[in-house]
């Protein structure tokens, strides 16, 4: 299944402008994705920066994102469940929604994982992105990914 994911604000393992970051106004960038099939049901998004030094880190998660749809716009709200894209959980900072790139020291990689699910999620109030990959994992019609970078300059 041919699956792709991109931004019109940036591409692919390039840098992510700064709007979409701590250093900005960290708000959520858009994105659109191209897949055909009649069997997915919802999809997942999870975003995570995989040079923290902390381990990864989890900067987004939205579950439960209508089947219908083709892309998530710039800037959506910080609230659990915007309107008609599903449903955002915590990130790793400890709030619902977006939260930008805002690396320590050196550049960092973050990815956008897109996963296209053959059901709905009903996950607990709280989401998390562990609970969201133990809740999909191996179990997932296709995923994608989107890798950008950033390094916040001093």
């Amino acid at each position: 299944m041919d699956f792709q994911l991109t931004s019109a604000a940036f591409v692919d393992r390039q840098r992510i402008p700064i709007q979409y970051t701590c250093d900005g106004t960290n708000i959520s960038p858009p994105l659109d994705w191209q897949i055909i099939s009649n069997r997915i049901l919802s999809f997942a998004l999870i975003l995570e920066d995989v040079d923290s030094i902390k381990g990864t880190w989890g900067h987004w998660v939205i579950i439960n994102i209508p089947e219908s749809r083709r892309s998530l716009p710039e800037n959506i709200p910080n609230e659990k469940n915007p309107e008609g894209m599903g449903i955002q959980g915590i990130n790793d900072y400890g709030a619902i929604g977006y939260g930008g790139p805002c690396p320590q020291k050196g550049e960092h990689r973050y990815i956008f994982n897109l996963f296209a699910l053959d059901r709905i999620l009903y996950l607990k109030e709280s989401i998390t992105r562990y609970e969201v990959r133990n809740a999909i994992e191996g179990n997932f019609l296709a995923s994608c990914q989107l890798t950008v970078l950033y390094e916040r300059r001093s």
